[in-house]
């Protein structure tokens, strides 16, 4: 399954790979690819985790997420 979040509040690259090793870290979430320039962040996972979830995830490391059209 895949979840696409728009994500706000990168300043770097850093942030970024930030973002991608923190969700990858999720159970059941076996790829995340984030766009610093665009914000788009494409996260491959198993049926069961909460797409929800992942974006309150990404808000409670300090930044902005919600959920975009794929």
């Amino acid at each position: 399954m895949v979840t696409v979040l728009r994500i706000e509040g990168m300043r770097c690259a850093g942030c970024a790979k930030s973002i991608e090793r923190a969700l990858t870290r999720i159970e059941g979430v076996s790829s995340v690819r984030v766009n610093y320039e665009t914000g788009a962040t494409v996260i491959d996972h198993e049926v069961g985790v909460n797409q929800e979830a992942l974006a309150a995830f990404v808000v409670d490391i300090g930044f902005s997420a919600q959920r975009a059209a794929p």
